[in-house]
């Protein structure tokens, strides 16, 4: 063999006329050929060369270059997506060996708002949370306010009451005599069509809701709980109680509020 195939030493046993090939590739390279003219499948195959040398620091050089593009990149669309401020949450590194740096935990420091899923009506929408009410493993953490999975808080009903009222054209939580405003009032006393009133006509036979929740709905509170751990992703997401698990909850809520 002639003096280029010797340079490359057991790799030219391994695939022979390896530096016609190359020298006929070169000028069209395809998706299987890195960009430094070398085929993928014969840069494993290169022993502790000084070619192969150069080729690692290359590939190294080039993800690097590409893991600061992908981190910055996923930090935007997490800031976007998440809607907090940077004073509300911050970056912590998971556990235990070494981690790409855009794999990231954020810690909620401060948090006043949440998505949380009215499961029966398959409704999910931003609220406020307003208060800490029943922690199962701490009073303290009630008392503090503190966020953490599985607690008890009250929420803000006024998007689910809103959501209520332009899906079934019916008033939610409103005493008698109540007075509508005008965009509210377009809302359930709006002209429609032959055709649309009748779907409404057709949700409104399932439009019945529980006496307990409809009495949160006139406090204007939803009780809820958080099922997103704010410690670890930096958001207080969670759905509302209904049925069973709502009526334990208030037992729980009064039982404590009475000692």
């Amino acid at each position: 063999m002639g003096a280029g195939a010797q340079g490359l030493g057991p790799s030219s046993t391994a695939f022979p006329g390896h530096s016609r090939e190359l020298n006929q590739k070169q000028s069209s390279r395809d998706s299987n050929w890195l960009p430094y003219g070398m085929p993928a499948l014969q840069a494993v195959a290169l022993p502790a060369t000084p070619q192969r040398q150069t080729l690692d620091r290359l590939w190294h050089e080039w993800m690097d270059c590409w893991s600061q593009k992908l981190q910055n990149t996923l930090s935007s669309q997490r800031r976007q997506a998440m809607g907090i401020s940077r004073d509300n949450w911050h970056k912590r590194r998971k556990t235990g060996g070494k981690r790409k740096p855009y794999h990231k935990k954020y810690r909620a420091l401060r948090l006043d708002v949440g998505n949380f899923s009215w499961g029966s009506e398959c409704c999910t929408r931003k609220t406020r949370i307003i208060d800490v009410v029943y922690n199962a493993s701490n009073n303290e953490l009630v008392r503090t306010k503190t966020l953490v999975k599985n607690c008890i808080v009250l929420t803000d009903s006024t998007p689910y009451r809103q959501w209520y009222e332009s899906h079934y054209a019916l008033p939610l939580g409103r005493t008698k005599g109540a007075k509508l405003t005008p965009e509210e009032e377009e809302i359930l006393n709006k002209k429609r069509s032959q055709k649309i009133q009748k779907k409404y006509d057709e949700r409104k036979k399932n439009a019945k809701i529980s006496s307990l929740l409809e009495e949160q709905f006139q406090q204007g509170k939803l009780l809820a709980c958080i099922a997103s751990r704010p410690g670890q992703c930096g958001r207080a997401d969670g759905y509302v109680l209904e049925g069973k698990e709502l009526e334990f909850y208030l037992r729980k809520i009064k039982a404590r509020k009475g000692k």
